[in-house]
């Protein structure tokens, strides 16, 4: 019985690390508006 409550514990702390990238759909995005974004940009800058 010690064992199901010990499995059940984890799995509820446990969960949300494992779920916490659900819902996040394409590339990330640099915040701020897009003429103010340095990065990524070519090498040598031109």
């Amino acid at each position: 019985m010690k064992f199901r409550r010990a499995l059940l514990l984890l799995t509820v702390f446990l969960s949300p690390i494992f779920l916490a990238g659900c819902g996040i759909r394409g590339n990330p995005q640099p915040p701020g508006p897009a003429k103010d974004i340095t990065y990524p940009h070519s090498y040598p800058p031109a």
